[in-house]
């Protein structure tokens, strides 16, 4: 190998080394800036599969670039009542309004939730909620807004499937804070109400824990 050559192949390993460490430092930021966000708020990681099925998922439901695919009015969450292990928790629209700036820009995940419960990598995402489009429906107390996906290697499956109705429901990883206080909101009983929500990401997945009707989902407008 002549000397040019050599030169070459020791710039691309350098270059190759530099990336690597750019997703390093970036990954140790983001672990850092979700522990801070948490610390001292007595906030409890939740993963929340209440997505609701999108019966259909076509028309103009998506737009498609050579970047990637965007879902149009994906519903994340709505004020409601839903079991946890610990009980009955309800989210009010009172507080879930409150959190809306913290679905902006929030990273996806796919089939599964993090093993964390929050996202700590780059590596997990797969796109992420558009940050100008998440707005608030008075009428169905819930929020909802557009949904990325990137065209690469890695995503050619799950693309499929979203657009196949094999992959329909959407389910949040949040942190908020449990009060425990019983009461009742739309005659069903609540052992927890759950409070000052921050949002972490949004796990596109198999199956929620409602339906379409429920108003939450890919295709729940």
């Amino acid at each position: 190998m002549n000397d040019s050559l050599s030169d070459l192949a020791l710039f691309g390993k350098l270059k190759a080394q530099a990336k690597k460490n750019d997703r390093a430092l970036a990954d140790k930021a983001l672990i850092k800036k979700l522990e801070e966000q948490g610390a001292g708020k007595k906030l409890i990681d939740h993963t929340d599969s209440i997505g609701t099925k999108g019966d259909a998922i076509e028309g103009d439901a998506w737009t498609e670039s050579e970047k990637g695919v965007t879902f149009h009015d994906v519903v994340f969450t709505k004020e409601g009542v839903l079991p946890y292990d610990n009980g009955k928790h309800y989210k009010s629209a009172e507080e879930l309004k409150k959190a809306l700036d913290s679905l902006r820009g929030k990273p996806i995940t796919a089939y599964v939730h993090p093993p964390e419960k929050v996202v700590t990598s780059m590596g997990q995402q797969v796109g992420h909620i558009v940050f100008d489009s998440v707005k608030w429906d008075k009428k169905g107390k819930r929020s909802y807004g557009d949904v990325f996906i990137k065209k690469n290697e890695k995503n050619k499956q799950l693309i499929k499937d979203t657009k196949a109705k094999r992959l329909e429901d959407v389910s949040t990883g949040f942190r908020c804070k449990e009060v425990h206080v019983p009461g009742e909101f739309n005659g069903q009983h609540y052992d927890i109400r759950q409070e000052n929500f921050f949002f972490d990401h949004l796990a596109l997945i198999m199956q929620g824990r409602a339906g379409t009707a429920d108003g939450v989902g890919l295709n729940a407008f």
